[in-house]
């Protein structure tokens, strides 16, 4: 559903609210200490030409908490990411998610739309990891300058087998020659052993709101993930309300 201004009056009184303003405050947050509300401001930020009341009145109740880093578990990194299958209506491309963490709390994240439209749900998960894993490769490098090299592969933890399957050039390769070569970098980060795939539930993947949202059952149940996921669920589950999952056709 669209739930743009109908009428040229509706379309008149959209133009006096603070729309784009909002947008801007969202989009800091979303950027600096608020990752729980980036996809809410992704999708919001689709209708900046032609705003409606219901995307004006979509709160987001911001809590002035910002993200605390814990140096005594040291600069290993760990990396999380997601992505949902033909979730935009309009052009059917997909959601992609993804948050790498650093001593207990994130330092990258990210929610937007994939380029172009998955024919699967596997093929999805595939492409969002190999664009997650450029990020990865980038802070990796990074870090090595500054002095704080990764010795050891970096975890990225994922939900879909079959994207885990292809990424490792396990079966399926005749069926995803379409998607580009470009995809395929990603088995050779495996194999030289700069990152590690490894398979995890949804419900214990902590982007998985990074694609629609953080829903108040998922809060509750990140209560108990927290003990054993050390550190790197308490800022998340710190955070309380963490803004609504907007439902909207993009």
């Amino acid at each position: 559903m669209d739930d743009g201004p109908q009428t040229e009056e509706d379309k008149t009184k959209m133009t006096s609210k603070p729309y784009r303003s909002l947008i801007g405050s969202l989009m800091d947050l979303a950027c600096g200490t608020r990752p729980d509300i980036s996809v809410v401001d992704s999708k919001l930020n689709r209708f900046l030409e032609n705003p409606g009341g219901a995307h004006l009145n979509a709160e987001i109740k911001a809590k002035k908490v910002g993200i605390t880093y814990d140096g005594l578990l040291g600069t290993e990194l760990t990396a999380y990411t997601d992505a949902d299958w033909a979730s935009n209506r309009d052009d059917r491309r997909s959601v992609t998610g993804m948050m790498i963490l650093m001593c207990g709390a994130p330092v990258v994240w990210r929610s937007t739309f994939q380029k172009i439209v998955a024919l699967s749900s596997t093929e999805s998960e595939y492409m969002d990891l190999s664009e997650f894993i450029k990020e990865v490769v980038w802070l990796r490098r990074l870090l090595k300058d500054i002095g704080a090299e990764q010795v050891d592969s970096t975890v990225i933890y994922e939900d879909n087998r079959g994207g885990i399957a292809l990424a490792k050039n396990i079966g399926y390769q005749a069926r995803i020659k379409h998607i580009g070569i470009r995809y395929h970098f990603i088995g050779e980060k495996v194999s030289t052993g700069e990152i590690e795939l490894v398979y995890e539930t949804s419900k214990n993947l902590l982007v998985d709101f990074l694609t629609g949202g953080l829903s108040s059952k998922m809060q509750r149940g990140c209560g108990s993930l927290a003990s054993e996921k050390d550190k790197t669920l308490r800022y998340l589950v710190a955070r309380g309300n963490m803004g609504p999952k907007i439902e909207t056709s993009n």
